[in-house]
Parts: structure tokens; C-alpha cells; sequence
């Protein structure tokens, strides 16, 4: 809505602009007198001036550079770090067995709100002269967008087919489209429209998955104090930091893992 009325007053300010400038004509005639008078008054000053600039045009030169090279090299180095973290806890907001909507917001979530979304930084920024992370950021969401098509052609979910449309919106635009002049809404803001919408997706997957136990009686997954199946084979990984099952060895189709096995995590399946 905002940006429609910024579009429609855009040819008004053009006027406005165009006008402006003949004003400044009009009083550039009326004013060019007084000037050669003003000039003749701190023609003095305006000389120590120039001369100033004259003579010390290295040191003020320098002083530029230096500044420049400041600003974006330190403000670069301090940008550029990638937030790739392997180990990160993912937090699941409640038990299900399906963490894959967690896991696809989080990955998001780490490159657009914990980071700033540095394809789209204007040059004015120090980070947009960075190459390696940008395209890093960029590589993880179009990594995940793919990943996404396709479970929203799986599992024909509407909020996966949103979620991929605003993925696939441009990721260089800040707050003016690259290709005209035009306000359009920053990237940034369009994925996190997008990660509303796969959080929507694995809350409905955590609503609508189940799974019972043989009986039919008890939810495996909405009952997490349920013991743990008898037959499964635990053991000890090689480093001894976490355990994995191993086999199982009982009859029940439907089996519920325990979280621990010697005090160590369970973390894989063999």
C-alpha cells in the first residue's frame, strides 16, 4: 500500500523538482549581482581557502583514503563472518517426529535475522564490498528454495508454494529495485514473509502427524514419557560422545527411541 502511493506521487515530485529549479534560475539572475559584490568582500578568505586546499591537497588526500580504507576494510572484516555452525541446538517448539520445517526456518533465520542480508546492501554499506559471504547467503537460500519445491510439490501445501514464491524474489534489492527507480520491498523483508510460512507448514505437520503404538491406544508422539520399546539395540559411537541404535531386534511395528543410553544422547540410527 505504501510503496503503490510512493509510485503515484513520484510524477508529482518531478514537477515539484522541475519547478524548483526554475526558481533557482529566476534567483540566480536576481542574486548574480550581489555575488560579485560577496566576492569582493571575503575575496580574501576565499583565496586563504584555496590556497589551503592548494597546498595540502596531498594531506587531505590521504586523510580521504585513509578514511575510506578504514570505514570499509574494518567495517568489512567486522561483516564478514559466516554463520555456518554445524553444532547450533535447534529449538523445536514441541515434540514431533518430523523437524524438518524447524530445521529449514532456522538455516533462514541464520543468514536473514541473525546476520544482515548482505546481497542486498547498497555500496554505502562496508559489507557490500564483501564477495565470499554474499555469496555464501545466497547459496543457502536457493539451497533451501529447492528443497522446498519439492516438498511443496510432494505434499501439495500451500504455504510451502507461498514460501518458495517469496524465495524466489531478487535478493539484491535493498530498498530500490536494481533494474528501475522504483520502491520495492526489500529482500530481507520477502524471506521473512517466507519463513512465516514454512513455520505455519510444520506447525500443521506437527498437528496432523501421529504415531500409534501397536495397540492403537497411545500416541508416540504426543505422550513423550512413553517408555521406550523393549529390542532395541543400543551402543557406544566410537569417539564415546553419543550412542546409536544399532538394530532391533522385538516384533512391534511401531517403536518409540529412547533419548539416552548410558547417559549419552542418542543420535543416530545405524
Amino acid at each position: 500500500m505504501i510503496i503503490n502511493i510512493l509510485n503515484r506521487i513520484k510524477p508529482i515530485i518531478k514537477k515539484l523538482y522541475i519547478k524548483s529549479m526554475d526558481i533557482c534560475t529566476y534567483l540566480n539572475k536576481k542574486i548574480k549581482p550581489l555575488t560579485k559584490t560577496t566576492l569582493k568582500k571575503y575575496k580574501k578568505d576565499i583565496k586563504n581557502i584555496t590556497s589551503l586546499i592548494t597546498e595540502q591537497w596531498k594531506t587531505l588526500g590521504i586523510g580521504l583514503f585513509s578514511f575510506i580504507l578504514i570505514y570499509y576494510g574494518l567495517g568489512a572484516a567486522i561483516s564478514s563472518k559466516f554463520n555456518n555452525s554445524l553444532d547450533a541446538e535447534i529449538k523445536i517448539s514441541q515434540t514431533s517426529p518430523s523437524h524438518l520445517g524447524n530445521s529449514l526456518s532456522y538455516i533462514l533465520k541464520s543468514q536473514i535475522d541473525d546476520t544482515a542480508w548482505t546481497p542486498s546492501l547498497p555500496a554505502f554499506f562496508p559489507a557490500s564490498v564483501l564477495d565470499n559471504l554474499p555469496n555464501f547467503q545466497l547459496g543457502v537460500k536457493n539451497s533451501l528454495n529447492y528443497i522446498i519445491k519439492q516438498l511443496a510439490k510432494h505434499d501439495n501445501n500451500t504455504n510451502l508454494k507461498e514460501a518458495s514464491q517469496l524465495l524466489d524474489y531478487p535478493a539484491d534489492i535493498w530498498l530500490f529495485s536494481q533494474t528501475n527507480d522504483t520502491l520495492s520491498p526489500g529482500s530481507a523483508k520477502q524471506y521473512r514473509k517466507a519463513i512465516s510460512y514454512i513455520v505455519e507448514f510444520s506447525n500443521e505437520k506437527n498437528k496432523s502427524t501421529h504415531i500409534m503404538n501397536d495397540e492403537g491406544t497411545m500416541c508416540l508422539v504426543c505422550n513423550p514419557d512413553a517408555q521406550p520399546t523393549d529390542g532395541i539395540v543400543y551402543d557406544v559411537s566410537r569417539d564415546g560422545t553419543y550412542a546409536e541404535v544399532i538394530r532391533y531386534e522385538g516384533e512391534t511395528l511401531s517403536i518409540k527411541i529412547a533419548n539416552e543410553y548410558n547417559g549419552l544422547p542418542v543420535k543416530t540410527i545405524c
